[in-house]
Order: C-alpha cells, then sequence, then structure tokens
C-alpha cells in the first residue's frame, strides 16, 4: 500500500503516457490497415473499421500478443516498433515497484 502510494507520481505519469501510446498506436494502425482485407474479424468486420475498434487489437499488441500476421508491411514495421516501446512502458513501473517491495522487505 505505501510502495504505490510512495510511487504515486511516477506510476501516474507512466500509466498516462501508456494510455498516450496507446491512443497513437490504435490511430497509426488504423491508418495503416484500414484498407487491408485481409483483416476481417470471424463476424466480417473489419478490426481496423475506426480507431475505436482498432484500440483492442492494439492493446493485445501491446501486451505482447500478436493475433493477427495479414499486416501490410508498414503494418508489421509499426507492430515491431509497438513491442519494443512497449517494454519501456511497462518496465518502468514494474522495476519501481519492484524496487519498492524491495526496500520494503529489507526494512523489515
Amino acid at each position: 500500500d505505501d510502495i504505490i502510494y510512495n510511487n504515486r507520481a511516477v506510476l501516474t505519469v507512466t500509466g498516462f503516457a501508456s494510455a498516450v501510446l496507446w491512443v497513437f498506436f490504435s490511430s497509426v494502425m488504423y491508418i495503416l490497415e484500414k484498407d487491408n482485407q485481409m483483416l476481417l474479424s470471424p463476424r466480417g468486420d473489419h478490426y481496423y473499421r475506426s480507431i475505436p475498434a482498432s484500440m483492442w487489437i492494439t492493446l493485445l499488441n501491446l501486451t505482447g500478443e500478436v493475433p493477427l500476421v495479414d499486416y501490410t508491411p508498414w503494418g508489421k514495421v509499426v507492430s515491431g516498433v509497438m513491442g519494443v516501446v512497449a517494454v519501456g512502458s511497462f518496465a518502468i513501473p514494474i522495476g519501481i515497484l519492484g524496487s519498492g517491495f524491495e526496500d520494503w522487505v529489507s526494512s523489515r
């Protein structure tokens, strides 16, 4: 409880930055993949029919799960960049929390 409270400023900034990256990459993937007819859901909807619709697949890409492989070449490049950026955006808060837990355990 104190670990999160003591690091609330950094965790808030990284959470906000992650949300901005999510919207940014969703928008970029929408622009790149909206005309790719290989990306249809089983119901026949296009995964990238709008920016809000593309946020689900982009979130999966940001967490390391790549459910679609039929991207255009530029979509593949952006998807790879997403993976690298996502590691950094998740590693910062995890490192902060890990350090906080280590300090907490050593103080007891």
